[in-house]
């Protein structure tokens, strides 16, 4: 991607990508999904390919296939390469099916830090080991369908009452993250806009924009918008030190940008595996026990719930949501035989660790 050439913009209505037409204050960025990563663009709604890049996210050298990481840089003419300011780490992807419900799970850790001159002549620049924060983020992605019981032997499921709902959650005790759909949804392509809250203000929001209406998988564009402003306040880097290097976003501001990738990782990359798993155990769901696709043939254990699945992730649990089902009055499905090959509790995808 190393030089980010300008490609138009499928289209260039500003509604398409953001969520909301904001007041003055608020940053605007267009995440554009690149060959290995994506240019993060500050937007112009005059320019056609959606404005100067500020930042840009590259693939960078992991010791697996399955753990993805990514470097966050900064760039600008007034700045020396290297200037990382940041970096995403997948730590885990669990997904779980049985018939009448689904979860999937992606765990992520976010490192962001500010900048420094290493002298006065300004020819090279370092990370900040006093502006830096780190994170983990959890996208937990759950669907439910509802069985009807016309005998005391059969039970059949319910198509027309699938719903879907997504809980987005960090290790900040002061960020709180909400998806734009309150409550669950028909389908998951109605989950594609999230807002992003500190100490119980709205500072950002970011909206997911496919242009083919696809169950392939696609690359998107992210559209971010920050309060500056408020980000600002909240800022821990040292006043007027004249060897911070300045740029667009505070360390707050970075955290909140790489969060709202981890949520859309199709603006990241392209991930074949994920999606092969995605659309078999989504499948699972929706298939009785003997039917071809289900979790039973496919050999996927039956017997889990949501508690099995915190357990598994107990070190995460304090803070990572996951949606009860239980709450609902629903009717319980019939018990599938559990599977020849016993497993974890979590399904993971080979190769990937556990965090």
């Amino acid at each position: 991607m190393g030089g980010c050439p300008s490609r138009k913009l499928p289209y260039q209505d500003f509604r398409i990508y953001f969520s909301d037409r904001l007041i003055l204050g608020w940053e605007e960025l267009l995440c554009c999904p690149e060959v290995s990563g994506c240019s993060v663009r500050k937007y112009s709604e005059d320019d056609p390919t959606g404005g100067p890049v500020e930042y840009t996210v590259m693939r960078s050298v992991s010791y697996s296939p399955y753990v993805p990481r990514f470097v966050l840089e900064l760039r600008s003419r007034n700045v020396p390469r290297p200037a990382i300011v940041g970096r995403l780490e997948k730590l885990d992807t669990i997904f779980r099916a049985k018939t009448g419900e689904f979860l999937c799970i992606h765990l992520w850790k976010l490192v962001v830090n500010g900048l420094q001159w290493t002298n006065s002549r300004r020819r090279s620049v370092t990370s900040s080991e006093g502006d830096m924060l780190v994170q983990h983020v959890g996208i937990v992605t759950q669907a439910k369908i509802d069985f009807d019981h016309p005998s005391d032997i059969e039970w059949i499921l319910k198509p027309e009452s699938e719903r879907w709902i997504q809980s987005v959650s960090t290790d900040h005790p002061m960020l709180a993250i909400q998806s734009r759909s309150r409550g669950p949804q028909s389908s998951p392509s109605d989950l594609v806009a999230i807002r992003l809250k500190y100490d119980g203000e709205l500072v950002g929001t970011a909206k997911q924009q496919k242009f083919v209406n696809s169950e392939e998988d696609l690359r998107s564009y992210l559209g971010v918008q920050m309060d500056v402003a408020k980000l600002q306040d909240k800022a821990t880097e040292g006043g007027e030190d004249e060897e911070v290097v300045r740029h667009a976003l505070t360390t707050e501001g970075l955290m909140m940008l790489l969060i709202s990738l981890a949520w859309s990782q199709s603006t990241l990359m392209l991930s074949g595996q994920d999606h092969r798993y995605w659309k078999s155990f989504v499948k699972a769901m929706r298939s009785h026990p003997d039917e071809p696709g289900s979790g039973t043939l496919n050999g996927y254990p039956s017997e889990w719930n949501v508690m099995d699945v915190k357990k598994y992730l107990a070190q995460h649990s304090w803070w990572l949501r996951i949606h009860g089902w239980d709450t609902e009055a629903v009717a319980e499905p019939p018990v599938e035989p559990p599977s020849q090959s016993p497993i974890s509790p979590a399904t993971t995808i080979p190769g990937g660790e556990s965090p």
